[in-house]
């Protein structure tokens, strides 16, 4: 997965780590309507 345009966002996590950060990512990118594209 390649995202063209920087995040801006922000969750708190504990002891998450990069498997589990990854995860949330593709997970929110691929719900319809999760996230917002804003130029």
């Amino acid at each position: 997965m390649r995202w063209a345009h920087p995040l801006l966002a922000a969750y708190s996590a504990f002891r998450s780590g990069h498997d589990l950060n990854n995860k949330l990512l593709r997970a929110l990118l691929a719900t319809e309507g999760a996230y917002e594209v804003v130029t």
